[in-house]
Parts: C-alpha cells; structure tokens; sequence
C-alpha cells in the first residue's frame, strides 16, 4: 500500500469518527422516493441543483440535497459512505480505487456530459487565443510576464487566477491535460468559479480558468462565449483542423463534441450501487429532459444521440 494510499485511508477513518453518533431511521427509499445527499464539484452545483429541482419536481416524495464541495473531498466522503452520490468532473484516480478495491466497495459510474475548461481575460486584454504549449508555460512559470505575449499588449506581470488544489480545474489541468510534478504558479487563488470571473473582470493583468458549466452559471458568464465585449473574453485555443491548417477554436458545445477544443473533459455521476434514489436520480440525468438541462448550460450531453444542424 503506498503512503498516498495510507493518507487516504486515515482521511477516511477521521472522516468516519467525526460522523459517529445516533442516527434517525431513515425512511424506505425508492428509485423516485427518499432522502439522498449529493456532492457535486462546485464548478457543477447549478448544474447539479437544477437537475435534483427538476427530479423533484416530477417525484414530490424524493429530497434531495446537493452541496457543493472541492472533487478530493467528494471522492473520499464517498469511499466513507458519508455520501451516496457524487456529480463530479473526474474518475477516481488510482489510490482511491486502490481502498474501494480493498474495501469491496460496489460503486457505479456513469459518463453523462462533456464540459470543457476556458481561458478566461480582462476586456482590455488583446490577447484573442492561445496555444497549449503557452498555456503549459504559464502554468509552470516559464512564462510570467504580458510583455512575452505582445499580442496581449498589456506590460506586467501575469495574475493567473484559478481554484485551489484539491478543485476539479487544478486536477485536472496538473495530472489530465498537462501532467505537471510542481504546483502550478498561481498568483490568485479563488473560492469557486464565479470568483475567477469577477477576479478577472476586476484586473486587467490577470487570466483565469474555467469551466464552461462553471461560468455558464454567473451573471457574468451567461452570455459567454460569444461575448466579446463584455468585461471578461473566453480565448481562443489553438488547433489544427482537418486539412491540417491551423485555426483557433473556442469552446463552443460543437468544437467541445468533435474534440478540436482540446481541453475538454467527461462528467461522471458515480454513486454507491445500494442507494436505490440515487441510481433512480441517475436515470433522470440520462434521460432527455436531464439532458436537456445539460445542454442548456452550454454543455455536451453525454448519453443522447447529438445532431448539430449548420445555419447559413
């Protein structure tokens, strides 16, 4: 057992000693009746919340309770069972399937969206786009300062703006897209994905980084990304197309689905296979009207058939 594994073991046991005490009978539980806690990545709690609203709704008897905590937290409380469900935008990594592996946990994964991360800068920015390469030199520090991107034609340093540590964005821009050893060199740590929003919209040196659901869910994030005017731009991500030219892409829901927005990323609804509510509260989320909702937030859905129709 490695010592990640070991931290992760007696983060369980602490979590498990702190939830000790009487507990009240719970009533019997349905696919559509019940009560069912649910940890969703906070960049995905509206999402999440409209879904359990929707769920509801239609199965009055059902209640559901959605909080929004940071990815780590929600895959442990999970392996504890302090939670049954979770909404959240990675898989278990390979320690936390190590304990559910020797815990005999029965645990069910469902892919159900496709969101994306974006780079996010202040309107006065003239930065239009940028190429992974760049942005993987200014999550490692290569990069530090505007005037080593002239097209931003601001001089200064580079506040890069993001969530903490334990975040689904900081996940998975250090282990998914980039593979990072060292942490990444952020200037600014934000709370949730509304505060890389106004953190940006409020400093005219700073870039943040979001998800789509994340800012789709902001009063300054609803028209992104086609708002090039507002106080914060999406940008740009470099790529080459079919005939192998090179075009930049932003993170449109068609660009996001055809892979040429690279930074994109499936949603998974994983929950405990015993909770009958949550496998029920799962369905719905596949379903079409729990897709819809998914698309709505500019997102794209996961377990529909997809048709995209050209206007001329």
């Amino acid at each position: 057992m490695t010592l990640r594994t070991n931290l992760l073991w007696a983060a369980i046991a602490l979590l498990a000693a702190a939830g000790c005490g009487p507990k009240k009978s719970a009533p019997p539980e349905t696919p559509t009746s019940g009560n069912l806690l649910i940890y969703a990545s906070e960049a995905h709690l509206s999402l999440v919340q409209e879904e359990a609203d929707s769920f509801q709704r239609l199965y009055p008897q059902a209640r559901l309770t959605v909080q929004g905590v940071n990815t780590r937290k929600a895959m442990v409380f999970l392996i504890n069972d302090s939670v049954r469900m979770v909404i959240a935008d990675r898989r278990f990594n390979t320690e936390e399937q190590q304990v559910i592996k020797e815990a005999n946990l029965e645990i069910t994964e469902m892919r159900f969206a496709e969101d994306a991360l974006s780079c996010l800068v202040h309107r006065k920015n003239g930065l239009q786009s940028i190429s992974l390469q760049t942005l993987e030199a200014l999550l490692t520090g290569r990069i530090t300062r505007w005037e080593q991107l002239p097209e931003s034609g601001l001089t200064g340093p580079i506040d890069l703006v993001l969530t903490d540590r334990n975040s689904g964005v900081y996940d998975l821009l250090s282990r998914r897209f980039f593979k990072l050893e060292n942490p990444l060199a952020v200037a600014t740590y934000s709370a949730d994905q509304a505060d890389v929003l106004n953190t940006v919209a409020q400093r005219p040196f700073a870039i943040g980084i979001a998800s789509v659901a994340g800012y789709k869910a902001t009063p300054l994030g609803k028209t992104l990304p086609d708002s090039l005017n507002g106080p914060v731009r999406t940008l740009g991500l470099a790529g080459t197309d079919s005939t192998g030219r090179v075009k930049n892409y932003r993170p449109y829901q068609y660009y996001i689905y055809t892979g040429n927005y690279a930074l994109h990323y499936s949603l998974y609804a994983t929950f405990n296979s015993q909770s009958r509510l949550a496998a029920g509260f799962a369905a719905f989320i596949a379903s079409a009207p729990g897709q819809k909702i998914v698309q709505n937030y500019g997102l794209v859905p996961g377990t529909m058939p997809i048709r995209f129709v050209q206007i001329n």
